[in-house]
């Protein structure tokens, strides 16, 4: 079981005494002081990591509580991952080490262990085994959603060359015994997706005559790294979210983006794939894209104080605005509750700040709702 430890720098030391004892009791805990090799991305290591991690930790400190920057950004995505498993899995364990109030955003959604305790150490251990067993009992019978089960395939390539390329590619393999076709048609669609995009990342043949430096290795390697999570699953609709994280040979730093798959099933075992239009009366399918935009740069306000602690100024209230507007909404996943849409580093905001994944009710937008279309489905659990 692979764990990611996010922690502030100045949390380093204890953070390190919390890696070394966890090895000991044969866990696999990753820190970017101890795993990240000399030479190679960092920022790309952290994301990749953090992203096929089976659980995360969070050293939660005076000072991890109440820092800005990259602390903070694994602290919002450890949460926002909270979405995407079983309410009672144990997937995120914040470890409180000092003396600090912690934020009721993490308080109100998961339970965090004291660490000063004595017993502090006994608590985390039977919480990971706990873990270890509703995981590897997943990844054997798999996870089932509605009528259907899933399992993780993986797909995998080091090209140890110059130029080369890493590939890490997770996606899921779909049955049902109650809608055979349409899972073999969805399966059959997500593994041909998965091998399409293996072949699209695989190295161009650069020039022969290129200045190829061995001791600069790292920068002509492309690496490529996806995975996914099941926003929602019922007997009728199936969403995916797929998570991006890649760093093309040369560039100055790495990059990660969403990509989605979303499916209807029809009772006649008939499945195929839908778009934000479809869940709209199609004579309001433009209110609708207006009305969430209208709300989703409300929305951003919030986020941003989530990811900064700060209040956005005019210009970052521009810069947000522009990014939704000029957005086609069409990275979105679905749940019975309602709408959340992903948006890349970039796309709204500055890098720093990391990807942005704003919900939006169906009741914001009930008034533009086909009633008997896609948001019935839903709700028919």
């Amino acid at each position: 079981m692979k764990i990611f430890l996010a922690h502030a720098k100045e949390d380093e030391k204890k953070t390190e005494e919390i890696y070394d004892c966890l090895v000991g009791k044969g866990y696999s805990p990753w820190m970017d002081i101890k795993d990240i090799p000399a030479g190679v991305n960092w920022d790309f290591e952290i994301q990749k990591n953090f992203s096929n991690s089976n659980l995360i930790i969070i050293i939660l400190s005076k000072i991890s509580t109440q820092k800005n920057g990259y602390i903070r950004r694994e602290i919002n995505d450890a949460i926002e991952k909270l979405k995407y498993v079983k309410p009672d899995d144990i997937f995120v364990i914040p470890l409180l080490i000092d003396d600090a109030q912690v934020p009721s955003f993490i308080s109100s959604k998961i339970q965090f262990i004291d660490f000063k305790r004595d017993d502090g150490w006994e608590i985390l251990d039977k919480s990971l085994k706990l873990a270890a067993i509703q995981q590897n009992m997943e990844l054997s019978s798999g996870i089932t959603y509605g009528l259907f089960t899933l399992t993780s395939e993986k797909l995998y390539e080091n090209y140890d060359k110059i130029p080369g390329h890493e590939i890490e590619i997770f996606y899921p393999k779909i049955a049902s015994n109650s809608i055979p076709n349409s899972a073999k048609i969805i399966s059959g669609y997500l593994s041909g997706r998965a091998y399409e995009v293996f072949l699209h990342q695989r190295t161009s043949p650069w020039p022969d005559e290129w200045p190829w430096n061995e001791e600069n290795k790292d920068s002509y390697t492309s690496f490529y790294n996806e995975g996914f999570n099941v926003a929602f699953g019922n007997k009728n609709i199936l969403s995916i979210l797929h998570s991006v994280h890649w760093y093309g040979a040369g560039a100055a730093h790495p990059n990660s983006h969403f990509l989605v798959s979303n499916f209807i099933c029809t009772d006649e075992d008939y499945a195929y794939k839908f778009s934000l239009p479809d869940i709209f009366s199609k004579n309001h399918n433009n209110e609708a894209i207006q009305a969430i935009k209208k709300r989703l740069i409300m929305e951003s306000s919030k986020e941003f104080w989530e990811k900064t602690g700060d209040k956005p100024t005019a210009d970052d209230l521009n810069y947000l605005t522009k990014g939704i507007e000029d957005s086609n909404l069409d990275t979105f996943t679905v749940s019975h509750e309602g709408i959340t849409f992903h948006f890349a580093p970039y796309e709204i905001h500055c890098y720093a700040l990391g990807a942005w994944q704003m919900f939006i009710s169906f009741y914001d937008v009930i008034d533009y709702i086909e009633p008997n279309g896609i948001y019935s489905l839903l709700r028919n659990n």
